[in-house]
C-alpha cells in the first residue's frame, strides 16, 4: 500500500470490536435518516499519513506512528480505503506538525460510553474543545489533525467525529486512491 502526506486510511475489520463500532455507525446514519442503506460496508477506523509511507493513528496504547506496511501489512479480515483530499502545501506541511504534536496522548476509552447516547439520540457527553485533546479516540484524533492543519475550517467539533463522520466527508471531499480486500 502506497500513501502519501495528507492520505486519510480508512479501515472496515470484520473483527468484534470493528463490527459492534460498525454497527453503532449504521444505527446512528439510520437515525438521521440519511437514506444509505443500513448494510453499508462502513469504516470502524481511521488514521492519516504525515509523511509519505508513514501514519499516525490512535490505538490502545495512545497516539502512535509507523509504516503502513508496519501498521497494515499483516492485515486480515476486512478493507481498507486510502482518500487522497486536495490539500495546500501548507495545510500538509500542518497536518505533519499536528499528527506528531499528539504522540503518545492515551487512547479515549470512555468514548464508547460517550458514544451511546450520541447515536441514539444526537446528545455528546464528552469533553469538548481543548480539553478532548488530552485523550483522544481514532477518528477523533484524524479530525483534530485536520482541523489544526485547516486552521479550523473542517471538522469544527472533532470530539464528536464518529468514523461514519470521517468516511462521509472523505467519500465527498476527496479521491479514493486504493481499495484493498483482505
Amino acid at each position: 500500500m502506497k500513501v502519501k502526506q495528507g492520505d486519510i486510511v480508512l479501515v472496515h475489520s470484520k473483527k468484534l470490536l470493528g463490527r459492534i463500532i460498525q454497527f453503532g455507525m449504521n444505527v446512528e446514519r439510520w437515525r438521521w435518516f440519511s437514506f444509505h442503506p443500513f448494510w453499508k460496508k462502513v469504516c470502524n477506523h481511521a488514521a492519516i499519513c504525515y509523511e509519505d509511507g508513514f501514519i499516525a493513528e490512535a490505538l490502545a496504547c495512545g497516539i502512535t506512528t509507523h509504516s503502513i506496511d508496519e501498521a497494515y501489512g499483516n492485515f486480515k479480515n476486512g478493507t481498507i480505503w486510502i482518500y487522497r483530499p486536495k490539500w495546500s502545501k501548507l495545510e500538509k506541511d500542518h497536518i505533519k506538525i499536528y499528527a506528531l504534536r499528539y504522540r503518545k496522548v492515551y487512547y479515549q476509552f470512555i468514548n464508547f460510553l460517550q458514544y451511546i447516547p450520541k447515536i441514539l439520540f444526537g446528545v455528546w457527553l464528552g469533553k469538548t474543545g481543548k480539553e478532548a485533546e488530552d485523550r483522544l479516540y481514532c477518528t477523533e484524533y484524524v479530525a483534530l489533525v485536520i482541523n489544526k492543519a485547516t486552521l479550523g475550517k473542517l471538522f469544527k467539533k472533532y470530539w464528536r467525529t464518529s468514523p461514519s463522520g470521517v468516511q462521509s466527508w472523505c467519500e465527498k471531499n476527496a479521491e479514493l486512491v486504493g481499495e484493498y480486500e483482505f
